[in-house]
């Protein structure tokens, strides 16, 4: 509210100097930097540093008066004089009602650390699926693209490794549990607002599920009134934004020669030839090209004051950026609430098809497919060329042959159905029951061209044919209290929510012998063999009870306390509950009479919490009971016995059991401070955690002489027997403001992050080796040393000559240095310093989890010009360039880059790289070591968008009609540059394997895996 003081000293007519004081209602201070415009002219004036200001104006014109963190108020002029207002601060972020576990409240009135992410700033329109709408914009929150595959989803990672079995948070959608699966059915379009919740003392209301954070999307609801329909179309184009520099045919026909003197052998007669110094092909350029990417999507909503309505459909096609793969997806939501006196209902239904169809072309198959080779050769059935040792020295495989003679296609759907109904019972106190469930199900067919590969090996003709569903659902009952009397304000939260346990199933098939290419389908083979089969539970039950009170005094002291009981079924009866706490305060110390008088600061708030969640992901069975298997199908399993060997059907244990396996915990420290300055035009956030996880689930190796593996790899046991740590203090910072027609605003946030293994246990506390790279484990976990950090040795240099080789010989005992050292060979460093390289010399090399994440985003709008930027990034870590097999070194006849023009070829050369095809082994040159290990740090501009809103007054004349009543058109850019030492493809790695399980012992190795795209895209937002 602006109170306004005139002091009318004489009426004219005519135009003269007003002056005039502007302060802020709540301090009383002078506010600088206010626009005071005249309604209608383009006369305006600023207030200097006293809040003065003075403007030329006549009595009845309108005085518009605008600041940013102020009401804005039109004041009219009535004679000469000075004018005094005072301004009342508009709505701040910490007035702002944000979504919580099983309810809303104020941000002010928060006592755990959150981030909240408006699609509308962070830029929703270009994003293709919701996880990019999250990238850069939350400290301490990391965002890992898959790959660069059209249609493959993202990992979400929240304050560090925290556990072995799972780094996935926890997925809200609109109040009701769900995963990530369900978080990528929804269109980023649908989306309002994201709410990351970070500590426990916010988390451990969702117990079991939390103990990796917490991520609540609140989809966007119809309004009542007449239909609105919004349609937003886009086009783009990708492509790779690096390639790699490869030998051309005569750099490749002098490395084959290298490589044939080094194995004593005669390359073939066609090198005798001037064809194989042809360049016919870059075969980089074969498999990468301009892909297209095309997103529609229409909204439709509207209805009364008692219901309303909502649809949404979408639908995206991106090609990948190497032939021969495109991802299509079909989306759909509907909704409807009603209101009908004290109760409330709700139905959603969310859909999402997704059809994928071909492959991509191999990274790697591209770089060691040989330069003078043509892409097609009659003469091989199947019509692709082909490469064999005997002719080309090589069994490389030509990287276009199987996209173009297999043609796997696959389809998934979901059904995603939520409802509920919420009742006020008595003031202050309703009920409300939430029932949500997933229905989904898959299938993926192939077939087969016969034709001859590498080696002139045959691959025959081949139909397939899959098929996979799942379902479950979610049943959740609770009361809600809320209520003021004077100075206190009284919350409470109890219910309890029940998980079904669900069931899945899988069967797929192969058919053989088929005559010939007429009808490509598995149902016309004369052979049939179902390939695997299955059938259980699609996730554990889970049976809750929760509970949560909060307090605030004068709405500057807040106290909230909560607590959650969770049973799961994969746990054992004694050990089958557990108890997660939280309890977090707060103190709005900005409220207190002694912070009136500091004018600059305008909301501060000092935040601390303590919770503890837990985690239960693991196998629904086999944990606290045995497995056992009979074969495949069951009762094929024969043993030899007796003096006559006769065969008998028997059951070998499969698994073994733990009945005293009980739940994982994580308990997790938080102190935070909030801070907004100059009428709230910068806000400062920091917070500083502490998150020890113990218990950790993890499979512990035990004696091969148990038995308990029916495939005879080494058998295991799952066991509470680590635990491990996450140390940070993360940094936000903001500011916005606006100068006539310029309003802008500029966020950034910086986290830095330590993660160590503190134990592995008693029962068996050897170190966690996984990761392979040249058929050898590369990450080692272990106590003192991060989750899945590199393990190996520390290169020295490349040996010159057999001299050095005898110096190192003969200072070491026993007379060998390194085993196998030749002239040519890598020399690895002996750290421990006994004389001798050999496995005591390996030590932690560095670390997939980067000890620094960062973001920067920025918005500005200028007249009818918008303009989005998002930046991010990450540092302090470490990747393993697991393909410098194929580009640095020579093994197997194939092509590399020019990189390996630096090699060793006679004595004397002082060379970066062993000779080529010497060594080659686990034990000699590419052996684990710090080689193949490059900085990952990157600097990413990921998204640049800009927009212009077309002026309804243009619209009307282009249209004629008021049928349009908003029209805006923009470009965008995503990846537009990366920043970056790394050598290889993309340094943005995610894991080996794609489990989300291999994103904690086999994470940042780069085995090929498509590089992100840059794109560029085009758009039109049209709105009825």
């Amino acid at each position: 509210m602006i109170s306004v003081l005139l002091l009318s000293y004489s009426a004219l007519a005519q135009t003269a100097k007003i002056r005039g004081t502007i302060t802020a209602e709540r301090t009383a201070t002078a506010v600088p930097g206010v626009s005071v415009k005249i309604k209608g002219s383009s006369i305006n004036a600023v207030t200097d540093e006293s809040g003065h200001f003075n403007i030329n104006a006549a009595p009845g014109d309108i005085l518009v008066i605008t600041s940013v963190g102020f009401k804005p108020r039109e004041v009219k002029v009535e004679g000469n004089g000075e004018i005094t207002l005072q301004l009342q601060e508009e709505f701040t972020k910490m007035d702002e009602v944000v979504v919580i576990g099983y309810g809303t409240a104020k941000k002010r009135n928060v006592v755990g650390a959150l981030d909240i992410v408006s699609t509308k700033e962070a830029g929703a329109t270009t994003s293709t699926n919701p996880s990019q709408l999250l990238i850069g914009k939350s400290a301490g929150v990391q965002i890992i693209q898959s790959n660069g595959t059209p249609g493959a989803d993202a990992q979400i990672i929240i304050r560090g490794t925290g556990s072995f079995t799972s780094v996935d948070p926890l997925y809200v959608i609109d109040g009701i549990q769900s995963d990530k699966n369900l978080f990528n059915t929804l269109s980023a379009q649908d989306i309002e607002n994201i709410t990351i919740l970070k500590d426990a003392s916010s988390t451990a209301i969702y117990g079991s599920a939390a103990a990796n954070g917490v991520v609540i999307v609140t989809t966007k609801k119809a309004k009542s009134g007449a239909p609105k329909i919004t349609v937003t179309s886009q086009w783009g184009v990708a492509k790779a934004w690096k390639q790699l520099d490869l030998l051309n045919a005569a750099q490749y026909v002098d490395l084959l020669k290298d490589f044939a003197a080094t194995s004593n052998t005669t390359l073939p007669a066609k090198f005798n030839t001037p064809s194989v110094l042809v360049d016919s092909n870059n075969w980089q350029n074969n498999i990468f090209r301009n892909a297209l990417v095309s997103e529609s999507n229409v909204n439709l909503s509207g209805g009364s004051e008692k219901v309303t309505y909502g649809l949404s459909l979408g639908y995206i096609s991106q090609e990948s950026i190497v032939e021969k793969f495109v991802n299509k997806r079909f989306n759909a939501r509907f909704s409807l609430d009603e209101k009908l006196g004290r109760f409330h209902f709700g139905q959603s239904l969310a859909i999402r098809r997704t059809k994928s169809e071909g492959q991509t072309a191999s990274l790697t198959g591209a770089i060691s497919y040989a330069p003078y080779k043509p892409v097609y050769d009659k003469n091989i059935p199947g019509g692709y060329s082909i490469m064999s040792n005997v002719e080309d020295f090589s069994n490389a495989i030509n990287p276009l042959q199987s996209i173009n003679l297999e043609h796997p296609v696959s389809t998934d759907y979901i059904f995603f159905p939520q409802t509920f109904a919420e009742v006020n019972l008595i003031k202050g106190l309703r009920f409300r029951s939430q029932l949500s469930a997933e229905i989904g199900g898959s299938k993926a067919t192939n077939y087969k061209y016969p034709y001859t590969l590498s080696n002139y090996l045959t691959s025959p003709r081949q139909a397939t044919l899959g098929y996979g569903s799942y379902s479950s659902y979610i049943l959740e009952n609770y009361f809600s209290y809320d209520r003021s009397f004077g100075k206190h304000a009284v919350s409470a939260t109890v219910g309890n929510s029940y998980i079904d346990a669900g069931e899945s199933s899988g069967l797929t098939a192969a058919g053989s012998n088929l005559p010939n290419d007429n009808v490509q389908n598995i149902s016309v083979a004369p052979t049939q063999t179902v390939t695997s089969s299955s059938y259980g539970y699609a996730q554990p039950s889970m049976v809750s009870y929760f509970g949560r009170v909060s307090y605030t005094y004068d709405s500057k002291y807040i106290i909230s306390a909560s607590i959650r009981s969770d049973g799961a079924s994969n746990f054992g009866e004694k050990n089958r509950f557990g108890n997660f706490p939280g309890v977090g305060v707060a103190w709005n110390l900005s409220d207190e009479d002694f912070m009136k008088t500091v004018s600059f600061i305008s909301n501060a708030k000092l935040r601390a919490g303590y919770g503890k969640t837990g985690n239960n992901k693991i196998p629904t069975t086999g944990i606290t009971s045995v497995l056992t298997f009979s074969g495949s199908p069951a009762g094929n399993a024969v043993y030899s016995l007796g003096s006559s060997e006769a065969l008998a059907n028997g059951t070998s244990i499969n698994t073994l059991a733990n009945p005293g396996i009980k739940w994982e915990a994580t308990e997790q420290t938080d102190i935070g401070l909030d801070v907004a300055f100059l009428n709230n035009k910068i806000s400062l956030t920091v917070d500083w955690y502490n998150r020890k996880s113990s218990d950790l689930l993890v499979q512990v190796p035990v004696p091969g002489s148990t038995g308990a593996s029916n495939s005879g790899g080494q058998p295991a046991i799952y066991a509470n027997a680590a635990s491990a740590q996450n140390k940070g203090i993360e940094f936000t910072v903001g500011y916005h403001d606006q100068a006539g027609k310029l309003s802008y605003n500029i966020n950034a946030n910086i986290s830095y992050n330590k993660n160590k293994v503190l134990s592995l246990g008693k029962q068996f506390a050897a170190p966690i080796k996984d990761g392979t790279v040249n058929g050898s484990a590369i990450t080692y976990t272990a106590p003192g040393s991060p989750v899945g950090a590199f393990y190996g040795y520390r290169l020295d240099h490349v040996a010159k000559d057999q001299a050095e080789i005898s110096a190192l010989n003969a200072k070491a005992p026993g007379g060998l240095f390194q085993d196998g050292l030749l002239p040519g060979d890598f020399i690895f460093k002996d750290l421990n310093s006994d004389g001798i390289v050999n496995s005591l010399d390996q030590q932690i090399l560095g670390s997939p989890i980067p000890k620094y994440i960062y973001g920067f985003n920025a918005g500005a709008n200028y007249g009818n010009f918008d303009l989005n930027i998002v930046l991010s990034g990450i540092a302090g870590v470490q990747v393993i360039n697991g393909i410098k097999g194929n580009t640095h070194l020579e093994g197997t006849g194939h092509n590399a880059t020019t990189a390996i023009l630096d090699r060793w070829r006679k004595p004397g050369d002082v060379a970066k790289l062993p000779r080529a095809g010497q060594n080659l082994t686990a034990s000699g040159n590419v052996r684990p070591s710090d080689w193949s290990l490059e900085d990952g740090a990157y600097m990413r501009l990921r998204n640049i968008t800009l927009g212009y809103s077309v002026p309804q007054k243009v619209i009307s004349r282009m249209t004629g009609t008021n049928i349009f009543s908003s029209i805006r058109i923009y470009a965008a850019a995503q990846n537009l540059f990366t920043i970056t030492k790394y050598s290889g493809y993309d340094p943005e790695l995610s894991n080996q394997g794609g489990a989300s399980s291999q994103y904690i012992f086999a994470r940042g190795i780069d085995d090929g895996s498509l590089p992100q795209p840059r794109t560029l895209m085009a758009g039109i937002q049209l709105g009825f």
